[in-house]
């Protein structure tokens, strides 16, 4: 937990299953991982919480994914990476086995934190010869500091994503 200005950010990172996409062993023992790390998010949820990582699978083949998404009301940045001027759905993966990139890597923040998302894109030139960076930028500001506008795109966006 990083605490700035009397407000606090949560950063959980994971690593799925490599094969999740495709083995149905390496996808539950990755919804296994989200599910354990959701269990201990849970714990204090009232703090704006950003998960992050290589899922190595699409959301929809790791249920507790779907459950944080749809049920849950968090969102992915990456699906929805429109709303701070990049671009959706980017390829974030290329493996050395594949001709074309993948989506793996991925951001995810509860509702508390998606009002704090100012910029989210890729890094298209990277050292990295697999991962592409994903780059977020996060408003930190004094509890409560929402302005009006800024609670209204919450709403917005929520609505958007269920």
């Amino acid at each position: 937990t990083i605490e700035v200005a009397c407000r606090q950010l949560r950063l959980a990172s994971f690593c799925g299953e490599t094969g999740g996409n495709k083995s149905e062993y390496a996808a539950m023992k990755t919804d296994h991982i989200i599910g354990a790390l959701k269990d201990e998010l849970d714990t204090q949820p009232h703090i704006p919480t950003f998960m992050m990582g290589d899922l190595n699978a699409e959301p929809q083949d790791i249920p507790a994914v779907q459950d944080l998404l749809e049920e849950e009301g968090w969102l992915d940045c990456g699906q929805r990476a429109e709303l701070w001027g990049g671009t959706p759905m980017q390829g974030t993966c290329t493996a050395p086995n594949s001709i074309r990139t993948t989506r793996r890597a991925y951001v995810f923040a509860c509702p508390l934190a998606i009002g704090m998302v100012q910029d989210f894109r890729m890094e298209e030139q990277s050292l990295h010869p697999v991962h592409k960076p994903i780059q977020i930028k996060v408003r930190m500001g004094k509890k409560g500091d929402l302005t009006t506008d800024e609670k209204n795109k919450i709403v917005q966006m929520l609505k958007v994503c269920s």
